[in-house]
């Protein structure tokens, strides 16, 4: 799909009807409603922020260095098209969550198998999501002691996608008109 998307893009460079196409492409992105979270972002700044997550975490815990490696490495390897959530404000319904446990209370943490986000509730005890995990099964986590990664959709990614290609482009003719 992203090589659809950057043929799109290559041949509306070429033929100036097309190019209407990329500006829908372009104003979706612009929604700050609905797609705010990705502002500014692309896949390497999002690889970047959740790494540099995992590892401010995982050096503020005791554990021996050797063995932080091997959890970043795994935890890592199955964050892919994954966003990191600081805010309440980035979660959106129907997307899919997983979250470590900041405080470990046995053993090395787990990247939990997670689940789609149906609703969050707040009260005096803190601010809970509700998981849904299979046919009928919902869980209620606890969001103030654990790190929450949500899954980008596939209109995120086409999003990010169109964004690392424009600016690759850009920077590329920035790069020949310096030259």
């Amino acid at each position: 799909m992203i090589a659809e998307i950057n043929n799109l893009i290559a041949n509306a460079q070429q033929d100036k009807t097309l190019y209407s196409c990329v500006e829908d492409l372009l104003k979706f992105a612009d929604e700050t409603d609905k797609h705010f979270y990705l502002k500014d972002k692309t896949f390497d700044s999002i690889a970047k922020e959740t790494e540099e997550t995992v590892v401010e975490w995982l050096n503020s815990t005791t554990m021996e260095s050797e063995t932080k490696d091997e959890i970043k490495t795994n935890i890592l390897s199955k964050l892919k098209d994954y966003i990191v959530v600081k805010e309440l404000g980035q979660l959106r319904k129907s997307h899919y969550i997983r979250y470590v446990c900041k405080h470990m209370h046995m053993g090395a943490p787990v990247l939990s198998r997670g689940g789609f986000l149906t609703t969050i509730d707040a009260n005096e005890k803190g601010v809970f999501m509700w998981l849904r995990m299979g046919e009928k099964n919902f869980i209620k986590v606890n969001m103030n002691d654990k790190l929450i990664f949500q899954k980008l959709k596939p209109n995120d990614t086409i999003n990010l996608a169109s964004l690392d290609y424009i600016k690759k482009f850009d920077d590329e003719n920035l790069h020949n008109i310096s030259s």
